[in-house]
Order: C-alpha cells, then sequence, then structure tokens
C-alpha cells in the first residue's frame, strides 16, 4: 500500500510567543544582565579606579613603615692606609649574633674615638669552616648568624671606612641580624650601599670561610677575644671579663675603654703620638 505524501502548510497567522520582562529565569535575566556591554564597561572602569587608588595609597603610605635606624652612627675614619700604616693591629673575635660581641665592639667604639688614629680595628668571626656549605661555614647561633657574619665581612671588603659605623647600627637591634631590610637602612645611614652580590654570592661565603680558618689558626674560640699586636689581653664571655685582667668585673665602661686605649697606645710605635695617649698615660 502507497501512503500518499503529506504537505504541511506553515500558517500565516504564527506568531512567537513575546517573552515578556519578569518572565525570564532569575539566573538567565542575572547573567544577561551582568553580561551586558554597558555594565561589563562600568564595571571595568570601576575595578581600575579602585586599583589606582589602592596603589597610590600604597605609595604614599610606603615612607611611614621602612625601617628607620634608631640613630646614625659617625665612627671615626678607620682606612688601614692612613697614619702611614703604623696603626697598632686590634682584633675583635666574635660572632654576629653573641651578646658579649655586641658588648664589646661598643667598648671598642669608645675606643676608637680616643685613640682612632693610630688603630687598625678589624672583627673575625669564630665559625667552623665548611666548605660544602653554602655559606661557607656553620656557626653557633646557625644560619642566621652565618648570614650575619657574611653581611659585616662584605660592609668591611666593599666599605672599609664605614664597617664598623655598620656593626655598631645593627648592634642596636641585635636579634634583629640578619634582616635585610635592617641592614640596608644601617648601610644607607652611612651614604654606603649595601653589598647586596657579595652576601647573597659566592664572595660572602668564601669570606666567612677564610676568615674562619683564620681564626682556628688562631686557636680562638671565645666571643669576644680581644687582641692587641697580636697578643691577647682580655676575654668578653658570659656577660664577664675574663683573661689577662685588664678590665675588672666590677669597673665601669669608661674605665674598660681607658684602659684599653692605653694598651693601643703602648703598642703604638710611631712618633705622631696622639694626645689622647699622652692624657691617658698621665
Amino acid at each position: 500500500m502507497t501512503i500518499p505524501p503529506v504537505t504541511v502548510k506553515p500558517s500565516t497567522n504564527f506568531n512567537p510567543p513575546a517573552i515578556a520582562y519578569g518572565t525570564i529565569p532569575p539566573y538567565e535575566f542575572e547573567k544577561s544582565r551582568v553580561m551586558s556591554p554597558p555594565h561589563s564597561r562600568r564595571r571595568l572602569v570601576l575595578a581600575l579606579v579602585t586599583a589606582t587608588a589602592l596603589m597610590c595609597l600604597t605609595m604614599s603610605m610606603r615612607g611611614l613603615f621602612e625601617f628607620q635606624p634608631p640613630w646614625k652612627p659617625r665612627m671615626p675614619d678607620n682606612d688601614d692606609d692612613a697614619a702611614g700604616g703604623k696603626r697598632v693591629p686590634v682584633e675583635l673575635f666574635v660572632m654576629s649574633k653573641c651578646p658579649d660581641a655586641v658588648y664589646c665592639e661598643s667598648i671598642f667604639a669608645g675606643v676608637l674615638a680616643k685613640v682612632g688614629p693610630i688603630t687598625a680595628l678589624s672583627t673575625h668571626y669564630i665559625a667552623t669552616p665548611d666548605k660544602h656549605s653554602p655559606d661557607g661555614a656553620t656557626c653557633k647561633h646557625g644560619v642566621s648568624e652565618c648570614i650575619g657574619n657574611i653581611q659585616q665581612l662584605c660592609m668591611r671588603h666593599e666599605h672599609p671606612s664605614s664597617w664598623f659605623g655598620y656593626v655598631a647600627c645593627v648592634n642596636t637591634d641585635n636579634d634583629a641580624i640578619p634582616s635585610r631590610e635592617q641592614a640596608v637602612a644601617c648601610a644607607e645611614s652611612l651614604d654606603a650601599s649595601y653589598p647586596e652580590k657579595c652576601v647573597t654570592g659566592q664572595r660572602g661565603a668564601t669570606l666567612l670561610r677564610k676568615d674562619a680558618e683564620y681564626v682556628q689558626g688562631k686557636g680562638v674560640t671565645a666571643s669576644c677575644t680581644v687582641q692587641i699586636a697580636g697578643k691577647t689581653v682580655c676575654v668578653r664571655d658570659g656577660g664577664e671579663w675574663r683573661d689577662g685582667g685588664v678590665v675588672g668585673n666590677d669597673e665601669s665602661e669608661s674605665v674598660a675603654v681607658e684602659r684599653l686605649a692605653r694598651l693601643v697606645c703602648e703598642a703604638y710605635g710611631g712618633d705622631d703620638v696622639p694626645a689622647a695617649c699622652q692624657t691617658l698615660a698621665a
């Protein structure tokens, strides 16, 4: 049986149903409203304005929260080339995070104030040399101390006339060592640049390893050991002076400064004796 074809004629009265406002499902309506070009542009502009405002606010307030050193140390020039190379070598064997080192270095700030022109001061760092360590050594107070040692060695290497001022500055907040923020602020307070490449590169690790080897060769193990003209004159250890009897534990810091300065004067062999030495000898 053959089924005759069926012809469907389109209705001329067909009109698609109109979708009135409020009949779109809520999600679809919100999506169409958010994604519409006018709203998208407004939101983009608002986001850009907000981001710009936040950036400006951050930059304007940045200075309020930057680290500011509590003081700007002005240490005597300690350039070894001065005084015709006749300066008396004074060596402090220390650890950058050791309280005894901080005290000892503060005493020698006073010594430099009196006899700086004839003093060749240096600090050396007590650590165990280690070629396999990224810091060149292992340190008693951990990696943070090794980095602090490296920072101070790099400052001395690159800024020999201001490195001790840097040491004095970071010592005002010894617990913060080796904070880069503190280190940079202290260096800049002395009009010196922070030795970033030295501290983070191989140079710093090599400086610490060689310095630790030097200390090992001297047989020094206590921080802070004081040597003047190659001779150990006293040791500050555990909050007390010992070995040598140069400074008594019941004596003031000013007395310690005068006695150590007098030893520097006695070891000086030049003719141009500072007036301070004559006063100390009286």
